[in-house]
């Protein structure tokens, strides 16, 4: 075999690696946006759940501002009938209820930290996913690069 036919053959089978190597891209390319197109439906999804819990929790604070200020109002009308003659009975009173009141908004307090907790840890995992979606292509492209150097330049090496 002369050196001219050698290098004929060489450039034949970098050609048909190329070839291949280019095909082996392309179908990543498309489970890769395959891939992100799910990822990116199932983040809408979780968006779409979270702006429904975070309506329902609007929905419920403005119940609960209506029913206090509802309640607020009807206290101020029973005080302040008698409030001349019973002021140091009803203060007493009065102080509970601003408690209460102090209690609830503690209490709407820890579910909004507890809504911003599930938020964070949303965010978290997808995080972790965007990580390994990318080291899973790193590896591919590896092992891509991997087999390419071996055909290229090890073509009549067995198999590991």
């Amino acid at each position: 075999m002369t050196q001219e036919e050698f290098m004929n053959l060489v450039l034949t089978k970098l050609t048909e690696m190329d070839k291949k190597i280019d095909v082996g891209f392309a179908e990543m390319d498309k489970k890769i946006d395959v891939g992100f197109a799910e990822m990116d439906r199932k983040i809408d999804v979780g968006f779409a759940e979270l702006r429904g819990e975070i309506k329902d929790v609007r929905g419920e604070i403005k119940n609960l501002d209506t029913k206090f200020t509802l309640e607020i109002k009807n206290l101020d009308l029973k005080f302040s009938a008698g409030l001349e003659n019973l002021d140091q009975k009803f203060t007493g009173e009065i102080k509970n209820l601003e408690t209460k009141i102090e209690l609830s908004n503690q209490t709407f307090m820890s579910e909004v930290k507890n809504l911003e907790t599930k938020i964070d840890g949303f965010n978290a995992r997808l995080g972790f996913q965007e990580f390994v979606s990318r080291s899973l292509l790193v590896g591919g492209l590896v092992a891509v690069s991997a087999s390419a150097v071996k055909f290229a330049f090890f073509p009549k090496a067995p198999l590991a």
